[in-house]
Order: structure tokens, then C-alpha cells, then sequence
């Protein structure tokens, strides 16, 4: 809500909101509960609202790209886990944020693929179920933002790195 407030009138210090995303960024690389729904306390969902944040941090020219691009590696190794499979619309609303990003203009295509590429590059484990969640986390993630790019022309080269890294690295 305060970036979402800061994004419209600036109701925070400019130094505020550069503290804000210093420690989100390092909460990012802390947290390791990525459960959503948990039957005895309810809504934990740590990353879908990490990734709220994300996507309004995404629409704010006060980050630079460099912060951009840590932001959407760190997200990119969380969808890589091998221990929680992703099952409450993370993959949705952090495709939301990746569009704030790709409307913004601020990554280029060659950054735009190697993430892409990278994403599908994991060592997939022997044991089962980590085998399938992190396999299908990835799958689901490049699924949500295929569908989101597929019709707009701009991004056409976005849709067809998704496509190729789902057939050459995550074998559907």
C-alpha cells in the first residue's frame, strides 16, 4: 500500500522508499517459507504478496534496472525450488509485475532471454516430489507469461524464447 500510495502522490521520502527496497531486496534473499495456504494459521503467502510489491515497485522509475533485474533473478530462483510447488496463483501475479516491466521499456531483449533461458536451466532432482515441484514451477511460470505475451506483437521474441526453453530445457 505505501508503494502503491508513493507510485500515485509521493507520500514517503524518495530516501524512505530507496530503504524499502533495499530490505525487500534482502528479505527476498532470506525468506524460505513459500507456502501459501496453510491449513492451521491460513493465508501465509509470503511470495504472492512479495510479489505484489514487486509488481508495484515494477512501475516506479525511482528503481534503477540494476535493482530491476536483482529483483527478477532473485523471484526467478524462487520459482526454481525444489521443496514447495507453487499452487495459489504466485506464477499470475508475478507475471503481472514482469509486464509492468516489459511496458516500462527499461530491459532489453538480450537480458529479457537469458532469463528466460536461465529459468529453464535446473538440475531437476532424483527424488520425487522435488523432481515435479520445481519442474512444474517453472513450466507454470513460463506457461502464465507465454499466454500473457502471445498476442502483443512487441513481445512476439518473449513468447518465442518461452516456447523454445519449454521444448529444449523443460521437455513438455
Amino acid at each position: 500500500i505505501i508503494v502503491y500510495k508513493y507510485n500515485n502522490d509521493k507520500i514517503i521520502t524518495e530516501k524512505l522508499f530507496k530503504e524499502l527496497v533495499t530490505q525487500f531486496t534482502l528479505y527476498l534473499e532470506k525468506e524460505t517459507d513459500y507456502r501459501g495456504f496453510v491449513k492451521k494459521v491460513g493465508w501465509c503467502h509470503s511470495i504472492a504478496h512479495s510479489v505484489d510489491l514487486f509488481k508495484q515497485l515494477s512501475r516506479n522509475d525511482s528503481i534503477s534496472i540494476d535493482e530491476y533485474k536483482k529483483m527478477l533473478n532473485l523471484f526467478k530462483d524462487i520459482f526454481k525450488v525444489k521443496h514447495y510447488q507453487f499452487i495459489h496463483d504466485e506464477d499470475e501475479r508475478f507475471v503481472n509485475a514482469i509486464m509492468n516491466g516489459l511496458e516500462r521499456d527499461v530491459l532489453d531483449q538480450e537480458f529479457i532471454e537469458g532469463w528466460i533461458t536461465d529459468l529453464g536451466n535446473y538440475r531437476k532432482p532424483k527424488e520425487w516430489p522435488q523432481a515435479y515441484f520445481i519442474t512444474n514451477n517453472v513450466k507454470v511460470l513460463l506457461r502464465s507469461l507465454y499466454f500473457r505475451v502471445l498476442e502483443v506483437e512487441k513481445y512476439q521474441f518473449v513468447a518465442e524464447k518461452i516456447k523454445q526453453v519449454l521444448k529444449d530445457k523443460v521437455k513438455l
